[in-house]
């Protein structure tokens, strides 16, 4: 009886769940972004597959074949790679190309600018011709804020399906390059990328009602549909972009299989992806759709990602990333370099410095000094801080701490560590907090490490308002440079090797009375706090 029982229970639970599937299955009948390609002398098929550029959690219910197919190609190819655009914004673009507010102004109503002038002035508390940066592209990047929903992903589709690829270790394919993407900004009327995003920020109210139309269209999963909606019939850029990563994937596909997540509106029409490799002699067919919730149960592994060790030898730490940083040179003028990456795989940012302190810090003052810095962090962009804690790091005084910033509903997380004279900052922040305790956020934190700082060898240093050179086994950077009344300028330099606690020092100072003037430059080597200690004194002597 207890046999025939489990049966039957098992009858009931298989006809519950093949209707439960029938029935999802109906509501998308029209389900095709899953192609296979084949024929023409490919050995074993490749797989295209329509994405959708958002988080929302909707655009992640696809098909269980989704995941099967990616696993079986070796090679993965999306339209642009992320360190591709990457490095492009961040080392190749001119970011002050047009740094004018009439390049904006030129593209946009009068109406436009003053919506947009409104939201910048929300931000950042001045107009944009105000700001330090006031392209196109600087002001839409300062404005975009691609916040996910508490219930959406921490990055976009195709940026999920990326990092998948990146932990089975395939081959990564980009079928279009940076600039040939920014150079087709001039066609279809498109005048700037930048001003065509400034505009999605002005009318975000009236895209966001469209995107969530687009959004249950593309779950819905018929292309034909999507491509009714996204208007791109008729665009010469689109066609040019199709014709482009269908030869492309032509190339590789001849390699090996492959799998290529494009957006959806690439797929259908005379002039998509699919008739193009038609046009071609591929068999290009739909693949047959289910849906268990596939995606939904993916767990990643952190130790699968393959990631770069990052090592700094002049601030003398290294550190796990998932690829080399890009320096940010915004604080160059006081001798720091910041190191970025923004991670589009996992939606988490990272960032390290290293730099001097000019000053001795007292083993009773270093909490003072950590919490000086987290105030100032909080208030230049009126953060609130979550958490915080002293704790040491390899012997040394550090400081754990969290926060979020309403303005940009962002969550980070970060570490302060004083070696010695040397100020340490490791750094990650996401829009979702919870992937500040994930594995990539655990690992990167566990990997930062202290290392031996490099002598970059002699150098000369030329101070322009002292007149003068002096040569040093390290670079100068110039600590001080007020001042210290109308009539008398003081200016500092300093270079350090942390290896060994010395300091080398140049100092400037311009006395000036009536016409007359007495310039006076003294050079230091000596032990690094033995020169802290007297340049305090002189300072004071010279202020009295």
């Amino acid at each position: 009886m207890v046999r025939l029982a489990f049966i039957h229970f098992f009858l009931l639970f298989t006809i519950l769940v093949f209707s439960a599937q029938a029935q999802t299955q109906k509501s998308r009948p029209n389900y095709q972004l899953l192609w296979k390609v084949s024929g023409n002398g490919l050995s074993k098929p490749s797989y295209l597959f329509g994405t959708m550029h958002l988080q929302d959690k909707r655009v992640y219910d696809f098909s269980d074949s989704v995941l099967v197919k990616l696993q079986e190609c070796p090679s993965f190819a999306m339209e642009i790679t992320p360190d591709s655009m990457l490095q492009y914004l961040f080392v190749e673009m001119d970011l002050d190309k047009d740094d004018t507010v009439n390049n904006i102004k030129a593209h946009l109503s009068t109406e436009e600018y003053d919506i947009l002038n409104k939201k910048v002035i929300k931000e950042t508390g001045l107009e944009i011709d105000k700001l330090t940066k006031k392209d196109a592209k600087s002001v839409a990047m300062l404005l975009s804020k691609p916040v996910p929903g508490k219930k959406d992903n921490a990055t976009f589709l195709d940026a999920f399906l990326y990092k998948i690829a990146l932990q089975q270790k395939k081959k990564m394919i980009g079928l279009e390059y940076s600039y040939e993407y920014n150079l087709l900004d001039s066609i279809d009327g498109k005048k700037n990328k930048w001003i065509s995003d400034l505009k999605e920020i002005i009318y975000f109210d009236q895209v966001k009602e469209y995107s969530e139309k687009l959004i249950n269209t593309y779950w819905a999963g018929d292309i034909q549909k999507i491509y009714a909606s996204t208007g791109f019939n008729g665009s010469v850029a689109m066609d040019i972009r199709n014709t482009r990563m269908a030869d492309r994937m032509e190339e590789h596909m001849k390699e090996m299989p492959v799998f290529t997540a494009v957006g959806a509106g690439h797929l259908p029409g005379q002039k998509g992806i699919i008739q193009l490799l038609r046009n071609k002699g591929y068999s290009v067919t739909p693949v047959e759709a289910t849906f268990t919730g596939m995606a939904s149960k993916f767990k990643e592994k952190a130790e699968e990602n393959v990631w770069v060790n990052f090592t700094n030898e002049e601030g003398g730490y290294a550190v796990d990333l998932p690829s080399n940083p890009f320096p940010n040179k915004s604080l160059a003028d006081k001798g720091i370099t910041i190191y970025l990456y923004p991670d589009i795989a996992s939606g988490l940012t990272y960032m390290t410095m290293s730099f001097l302190i000019p000053i001795e810090i007292k083993k009773d003052a270093e909490a003072k000094m950590f919490k000086a810095s987290i105030d100032n962090m909080l208030k230049q962009k009126n953060s609130k801080l979550l958490k915080s804690n002293m704790s040491t790091f390899n012997g040394y005084p550090s400081y754990d701490f969290e926060t979020y910033t309403p303005s940009d509903q962002m969550y980070s997380k970060g570490k302060m560590i004083l070696r010695n004279k040397i100020y340490y900052m490791v750094f990650a922040a996401s829009y979702k907090r919870e992937n500040l305790n994930g594995p990539d956020a655990e690992k990167y934190f566990k990997s930062f490490q202290f290392i031996n700082f490099k002598n970059p060898g002699w150098q000369d240093y030329i101070s322009e308002v002292g007149a003068y050179k002096v040569s040093v086994p390290y670079k100068m950077t110039e600590i001080r440079n007020q001042m210290v009344s109308d009539s008398n300028q003081v200016v500092i330099a300093m270079a350090s090797d942390p290896n060994e606690e010395v300091a080398y020092g140049a100092s400037y100072v311009n006395f000036k009375k009536d016409s007359s003037s007495l310039m006076i430059v003294c050079i230091w080597h000596l032990p690094l706090k033995e020169w802290l200690l007297l340049e305090r004194e002189k300072l004071i002597r010279l202020q009295i």
